[in-house]
């Protein structure tokens, strides 16, 4: 929904939360599909018990790690949203951070080749 807004959906938005989605760079966009599309690569390469598993997560971590410091500290979305969104980015990074510990877990335990 983030990349696909519609032009109505955007202008239904309240005028701060309006300005930060148009404000968002484009490179943050791409940091934003490397994060989800490694994490989900990273998740099939687990499941096929594939060591490549844990670089794939080390990346889908750097780039969660990107967006959501840029996001937290680069723009006023805690001041747009409320004290609450500071929740959704901790809890994403820490599964960032497990699936990182769990498949070098799983490597040492012999799980994954």
């Amino acid at each position: 929904m983030n990349i696909t807004m519609s032009s109505e959906a955007l202008s239904a938005l309240p005028d701060a939360q309006r300005e930060l989605y148009e404000n968002t760079p484009v490179w943050l966009k791409f940091v934003f599909g490397v994060a989800i599309f490694s994490g989900v690569l990273g998740c099939i390469l687990l499941l096929m018990r594939k060591s490549s598993a844990i670089r794939i997560f080390i990346v889908s971590l750097i780039a969660i790690l990107i967006q959501m410091l840029y996001s937290l500290f680069l723009t006023k979305s805690v001041e747009v949203y409320g004290a609450t969104s500071i929740i959704m980015p901790v809890v994403v990074i820490g599964i960032g951070i497990f699936l990182v510990w769990y498949s070098r877990s799983a490597q040492s335990r012999g799980w994954i080749n």
